[in-house]
């Protein structure tokens, strides 16, 4: 401990020095590394633009780290500074970066014979069902092609702790798409990968990355959450405009899917920096102790991707480009924690950054309440910062070094209108949960569908016009100017061998999105369902008010308790959570709740569709007797309406048998 603790500070001197008078060599200059450090100081240091709790950045060129530096405190109170030595940050689905590099080294070594043989081959805690008779093959698992559905659920709350390498085959969360329809990012695919790691290695999935990827890269203080003391470990917040801060629950946990490779590991700086070192493989006069070149080939060379110009997958790695520069990179996105690690092979970069704390967004209750026309709680404080973002931490050293974001290639002259309009729709994310009872959920508040319009002689896609055409299907939106550039800035749609669109993927590819046609479509159901409750209830109402005192308050209250469902669902909802969190953070009451509204308002729809029909055959003349046949016909248009909306928005999202 002595040793481990003096080596470390012997690190700390040699690389915490300024970095503007970093030595040049034959990377980045004096210049550019002080351009750098300026970049990031004014994102992250007190007063800067995305400061919050704490954060650390770690640039390694040639071999090299010239910059190492943590900003803010570890914990929320701000006792306790930031070390970019000792700080351990969770870089969640960075995490996956060491699955790849594992399974790389065991096709090296001939432990996995081809990426392409079926998954199956090399699991032995439990077997994968074929998708549409497809066996999903490490190829598959590693490029986010084995078509599974989301297991966000048993991803967060697990089976039991420790999880072991049979408990991923438990969760299994069903398939969605069939094999090698695009790649849809998948915690549960890399789980997998991590569950052959370990059935090969006839060890503990940590415990083989401990031995053959953390220490080969000279990590001490990196592991899988619950495993490392909790010393330096950072706490986050949400903060909200007006400077009020909630402390929010540290997320990472033994479970199937985070033990074994989505997510849940924790790191330094310093760490980082020297696995962004052996990655490269550019240490002078050191061995390949990682991945000898080979290896480096499997991690940064395409082996799957969705559209030729978008984003693919080396083995667990993202591959793009940013101006020509070719990237290695892999982003990580938990609870208040964002974390980017960015290779550029062609110039011996990485970049490693990690952020704590974000920014607070109103609970569920508080989005109703302003749909109701209610005045936020919450109003901004005139210092207010924007909350880092994904794609605007990534964003700060590559528009340092390389320039904002340009087009991959000249747009052509404007296509004709009849093409545009080819693309027009709504179209749903693949990347869900399955089977999907949160889908109208997910629709009001995770933006699980993308809207495409005409704008001119472009597309306006979720709202944002200024997508002109660069390339047939191929889209463009200038980035110059915006925080977070590279993720929707290119948009792919692909087609059928009908030649109908059959789905589009954004530049920076996490999900394929399909189209939705007639009655799946949200602004078809939707309004049926709203008008058909509507309808329903003024039927109802209309039909009891003349009858018998009893009826009147029995009718009042199942009115007045279909009305109320909603609101108990959005009260059972986490208070303090930022909203993107709100649906991992959900209690299963809350989605039994779910269930009971979507339940009571199918059979009240069914009971409404009988109730007209018996009251249309009671006997009658006169004025009243016409009305009360009206009002039946709008219980009965509203029941069939209700019924209709909610199989089109529910069974439409049903997962393929395997």
């Amino acid at each position: 401990m002595i040793l481990r603790l003096f080596a470390a500070a012997l690190v700390a001197f040699a690389i915490v020095i300024s970095p503007a008078k970093a030595a040049p060599g034959p990377g980045l200059s004096t210049e550019e590394i002080a351009r750098l450090d300026t970049a990031f100081d004014a994102a992250f240091a007190e007063g800067g633009a995305f400061a919050r709790v704490g954060a650390v950045v770690a640039v390694v060129d040639h071999g090299r780290v010239v910059l190492l530096k943590g900003y803010g405190h570890e914990d929320v109170a701000g006792t306790r500074p930031v070390d970019p030595t000792l700080s351990r940050f969770m870089v969640a689905s960075i995490s996956k970066t060491f699955v790849g590099v594992r399974i790389a080294q065991l096709v090296r070594s001939g432990r996995i014979a081809s990426l392409d043989d079926p998954a199956n081959a090399y699991l032995h805690s439990f077997k994968l069902p074929k998708n549409r008779g497809v066996d999903v093959s490490v190829r598959d698992l590693l490029t986010h092609q084995a078509g599974f559905a989301e297991a966000s659920l048993p991803m967060i709350k697990g089976v039991r702790a420790p999880a072991t390498a049979a408990d991923v085959g438990k969760v299994f969360p069903g398939y969605l798409r069939p094999v090698k329809a695009g790649s849809v990012y998948s915690n549960y695919g890399l789980a997998v990968a991590g569950a052959i790691i370990a059935d090969l290695s006839n060890e503990p999935f940590a415990d083989s990355l401990a031995k053959n990827v953390w220490a080969a890269a000279g990590m001490t203080r990196t592991g899988i959450g619950p495993s490392l003391d909790p010393g330096h470990w950072t706490q986050t917040a949400a903060i909200y405009p007006d400077g009020s801060r909630v402390a929010l629950p540290d997320d990472v946990g033994e479970n199937p899917v985070i033990a074994h490779g989505a997510g849940g590991v924790v790191s330094t700086g310093a760490d980082m920096a020297a696995y962004m070192i052996a990655l490269l493989g550019d240490a002078p006069g050191a061995p390949d102790r990682l991945l000898d070149s080979a290896g480096r080939d499997l991690i940064a060379t395409p082996l799957a991707s969705t559209a030729p110009l978008a984003q693919a997958y080396g083995s667990a790695f993202m591959l793009s480009s940013w101006n020509g520069v070719r990237l290695v990179e892999h982003g990580g996105r938990g609870l208040g924690r964002i974390s980017y690690l960015i290779l550029a092979p062609d110039k011996k970069l990485g970049v490693f950054v990690s952020v704590t704390a974000e920014g607070g967004a109103p609970a569920a209750t508080e989005i109703v309440g302003q749909m109701l026309g209610q005045a936020p709680r919450l109003r901004p404080a005139p210092d207010a910062k924007p909350p880092p973002g994904l794609f605007s931490i990534r964003a700060i050293a590559l528009r340092t070094l390389y320039g904002d974001l340009q087009p991959p290639l000249t747009p052509p002259t404007g296509p004709a209108a009849a093409d545009l309009d080819s693309y027009v729709g709504a179209y749903r994310t693949e990347r869900r949960q399955s089977p999907s009872p949160t889908y109208l959920l997910d629709i009001a508040l995770r933006g699980a569908v993308t809207t495409v319009a005409r704008d001119g002689e472009g597309l306006r896609i979720n709202n944002r016009g200024g997508y002109r055409m660069i390339a047939p299907d191929t889209f463009w939106r200038d980035a110059a100017g915006e925080r977070g550039p590279g993720y929707s800035n290119l948009v792919v749609f692909r087609r059928g061998p009908d030649g109908v669109i059959s789905d589009l993927t954004f530049g920076y590819t996490d999900a394929v999105y399909a189209p939705l046609r007639g009655l799946a479509a949200p602004a078809t159901f939707g309004p049926m369902l709203v008008l058909g409750l509507l309808s329903a209830l003024t039927g109802l109402l209309a039909l009891a008010w003349p009858r018998t005192p009893l009826w009147r308050p029995l009718a009042l209250a199942a009115a007045a308790a279909v009305v109320a469902l909603p609101f108990a669902f959005f009260g059972l909802w986490p208070a303090g959570a930022p909203a993107p969190f709100n649906l991992v953070l959900a209690s299963e009451a809350t989605f039994a709740v779910y269930r009971l509204i979507g339940t009571g308002l199918a059979l009240a729809g069914i009971a409404w569709i009988a109730g007209a029909a018996l009251v249309w055959r009671t006997p009658g003349k006169g004025a009243a007797f016409w009305w009360r046949r009206v009002h039946v016909i709008l219980l009965a248009c509203g029941g069939i309406a209700l019924a209709i909306g909610l199989v089109a928005g529910q069974a439409t999202f049903a997962p393929w048998a395997p």
